[in-house]
């Protein structure tokens, strides 16, 4: 069981965090312990904090592609599909996914460069190296006109501080958490969009709620960042 994300770069908030967690397993689930294992993560995530898991078997885990295969997975995203199929009983088909996973490439290379072993051999033994390409991929994927357009009356702190995050790596090259891209972008971006990510930090970090956005000034955010982060890639 290996940690990354907030929590393994020393930035986790209570309030608005996920636990990012990722598994490494000898062989694919049966389909019984698919069944146990998320009824148990739908009783411990949100209890407190959300749980983001993807479980990668040996096989899995032997080479590099993009998107990885996954064995299992579960975000509060999913809560909905599995309360529904373990209701319904089409749990029973569940079986390792055919399709891969293109976050696992962004998950893999902050595990490399900020993650923590809570239990098993060491990182580097149990996960492949993820290239720079299929990384910077799966991070502009995010940050995609629809995904700004879902997430900005959705979670505009999430959006802000991840263009911020995305915008610093291909600046400065370095696997960072969104409060380190956002307080490196306060200082690096045009003073008219520093209050914005001002804001956004200030709740992030655990200050006084400030959940009213002006939606406008989110989207108009977001596709100035779009606009810096073209510019990079192409510089």
């Amino acid at each position: 069981m290996y940690l990354h994300g907030s929590l393994a770069m020393g930035c986790f908030n209570p309030e608005l965090s996920d636990l990012d967690v990722l598994v490494a397993t000898a062989k694919p689930m049966l389909t019984e312990m698919r069944r146990q294992t998320a009824e148990c993560l739908l009783d411990l995530s949100k209890n407190p904090s959300p749980i983001e898991v993807s479980f990668l078997t040996a096989e899995d885990r032997s080479r590099w592609e993009h998107p990885l295969p996954y064995d299992f997975h579960y975000s509060e995203d999913w809560r909905e599909r599995f309360v529904t199929q373990l209701g319904d009983g089409s749990w029973r088909k569940w079986q390792h996914p055919e399709k891969g996973d293109v976050d696992l490439a962004a998950h893999l290379t902050v595990l490399h460069a900020r993650g923590l072993t809570v239990l098993g051999e060491t990182i580097a033994t149990a996960f492949p190296e993820v290239p720079k390409e299929d990384y910077l991929a799966a991070i502009l994927a995010d940050v995609d006109k629809e995904s700004c357009l879902y997430n900005a009356e959705r979670n505009p702190v999430y959006i802000i501080l991840n263009l911020c995050r995305v915008y610093a790596y291909l600046c400065r090259g370095r696997v960072e958490s969104k409060e380190e891209g956002g307080a490196w972008a306060v200082q690096a971006l045009p003073s008219e969009l520093a209050p914005v990510v001002e804001k956004a930090l200030a709740r992030y970090r655990g200050g006084v709620p400030t959940d009213v956005w002006d939606l406008r000034s989110v989207l108009d955010f977001t596709e100035s960042m779009r606009g810096l982060i073209t510019k990079a890639r192409s510089s």
